[in-house]
């Protein structure tokens, strides 16, 4: 329902980048239109996907924060646990193996990643990784205290460390860390195989995500959230790298 201002803000901007995108495109003829395809750069890009993802984010905190059960939101949360209710045992062995394998897994893909960049020369890259990685796993953690929103399996005794589910670090963590991961393995290749590593990388996001509400351990807005402000702050990182390797000249070289 857009009942609210972040909603009408998301929806108003979702139809105005549409529209405009449409334009520019369309529009070979008016200096306008040139000069906005001129400006619209990979830069531009990443800017507008950081500002609509963390638009979205606030439309979901929203709703969670005020637990409005009427809300789409808090809609899909209680429809989805009632759909696995009965289905949750069978789907649990492949669940636990792909939240470990997002968990202590992604912490031994980030490690063996910034291990082969930095003995290829790659410091900067390593270093934005690591960086971003931590910084990742950090905001998750900080949200969770300052949003208080309980797990699906949280018991009546609230243990911040534990208890508290939104937005998801899991989902969070494994969009950040894998994401600078395929923007340092892909930077240097066609535009095609750093689409494809990006859609590999929310795919595995997703599945983390879904893996962690079917363990009970996550609402589906708890994994929303996780992804909509993972997304912003991997827009933000990847920009921020890319401007960093643009001042130093070294795009396509060793630093």
């Amino acid at each position: 329902m857009i009942d609210d201002v972040p909603k009408t803000v998301l929806v108003l901007l979702a139809v105005a980048l549409t529209l405009g995108r449409v334009w520019i495109a369309a529009d070979r003829v008016s200096a306008t239109a040139l000069v906005l395809r001129r400006l619209w750069t990979p830069q531009t890009n990443r800017v507008v996907v950081a500002v609509f993802a963390l638009i979205a984010f606030v439309v979901i905190a929203e709703d969670v924060v005020l637990e409005d059960v009427d809300e789409f939101i808090l809609r899909t949360d209680h429809a989805v646990s009632a759909s696995l209710s009965h289905g949750r045992r069978d789907a649990r062995p492949i669940a636990t193996t792909m939240s470990h394998l997002t968990g202590e897994g992604l912490a031994l893909t980030v490690i063996v990643a910034v291990g082969v960049l930095l003995f290829k020369g790659y410091r900067a890259d390593a270093v934005m990784i690591t960086t971003n990685t931590l910084m990742a796993w950090m905001i998750s953690g900080i949200a969770k205290v300052s949003f208080r929103v309980p797990r699906p399996r949280a018991g009546p005794v609230v243990d911040w460390r534990s208890s508290y589910g939104f937005p998801s670090g899991h989902v969070m963590v494994t969009l950040i860390a894998l994401g600078m991961i395929a923007w340092a393995v892909g930077r240097r290749k066609p535009v095609g195989v750093r689409l494809s590593l990006y859609v590999i990388v929310g795919g595995l996001a997703i599945a983390a995500g879904t893996s962690r509400v079917v363990l009970g351990a996550h609402w589906p807005s708890d994994v929303f959230g996780g992804l909509t402000l993972g997304t912003a702050w991997l827009a933000i990182a990847i920009a921020g790298a890319e401007s960093w390797h643009e001042r130093h000249g070294r795009t396509n070289h060793r630093c």
